[in-house]
């Protein structure tokens, strides 16, 4: 596994350092990741399909899948960075026809295919393309073993039981992001991007999930992370400041998960990934604190 020092965020002279043997040479790549965003190559953006919750976790998985996982999809190479090749993985047609609808269509229950199918996604109570918190990652982690893989998946959260802001928790999330991106590893953050039909205007309640693929520490001290909305499969990473849910501010932060595989990919097998955009310059929960993404287009 590649090794990422981050002695002092705000510090002009961090470095980021790691091993890559390419082409039988080994190269030492020593980075200043102050002077530009850190961000993740080879993680696809996705149209929204049947959930912002399903297709956030497909961008995960789909760069899981290019970095010696192969199997999460049946798609391969680069067929994986359009969401038609994957969408029956994100959510499948049996899933569509059994939960789009309000009330459930009757009848059985499709089998567990597909990645909405694991989360969930729209089914009982919820609208088309909700998902509860509490089913992110036991759902994650149970399409990964359906595909033959074991992952960890854990959930760092702002917020408390009766949703109270909790400073350390917050302060925690984003040690947490700092570290896995720097280590190749993109995260699915909770956040508040709408009010309503209004997009990027909050009102203080988690309602979308995104693959987060980047962060920032600008010269100002603020602290910004990178992302992929859902809303379409050719946008460039989009950048939003790191804060708390609140009302009237777009993009608050609510939990983060922490997707990682088990075993992790050999030692130099992710260091191309996070390193070449720096060179070239993205549980049960208690009723009190249950939270639903509403899956919203936008």
């Amino acid at each position: 596994m590649s090794t990422f020092d981050y002695p002092d965020l705000a510090a002009p002279t961090m470095q980021v350092r790691s091993l890559a043997r390419i082409g039988g040479v080994l190269f030492v790549f020593v980075v200043s990741a102050c002077a530009s965003p850190v961000i993740l190559t080879g993680v696809p953006a996705y149209n929204w399909y049947h959930g912002c919750t399903p297709t956030s976790v497909a961008s995960i998985f789909a760069y899981w899948d290019l970095h010696g996982y192969s199997n999460l999809f049946d798609a391969a190479g680069s067929d994986l960075l359009l969401t038609s090749h994957v969408q029956d993985q994100i959510s499948s047609p049996a899933h569509n026809a059994t939960y789009d609808s309000n009330p459930d269509a009757a009848g059985p229950d499709p089998p567990d295919t597909s990645i909405a199918d694991f989360l969930h996604t729209s089914e009982g109570d919820l609208g088309s393309g909700g998902t509860y918190v509490d089913s992110v990652a036991p759902g994650i982690a149970g399409y990964a073993a359906y595909r033959g893989y074991t992952f960890s998946v854990t959930e760092i959260s702002a917020y408390d039981a009766a949703f109270q802001f909790v400073p350390a928790q917050y302060e925690s999330l984003w040690t947490s992001v700092v570290a896995e991106i720097g280590n190749g590893r993109p995260l699915l953050f909770s956040v508040d991007c709408c009010s309503g039909d209004t997009r990027n205007v909050g009102d203080g309640e988690p309602d979308h999930s995104v693959a987060v693929v980047g962060f920032d520490v600008r010269d100002d001290g603020s602290r910004w992370y990178g992302m992929y909305t859902t809303w379409s499969e050719s946008e460039t990473v989009v950048w939003e400041p790191y804060h708390e849910l609140s009302r009237g501010s777009a993009w608050g932060v609510y939990d983060a998960f922490v997707v990682d595989p088990v075993p992790e990919p050999a030692a130099g097998a992710l260091a191309g990934g996070a390193l070449l955009a720096l060179l070239l310059f993205g549980r049960f929960i208690p009723a009190a604190r249950s939270r639903t993404t509403s899956g919203r287009r936008g």
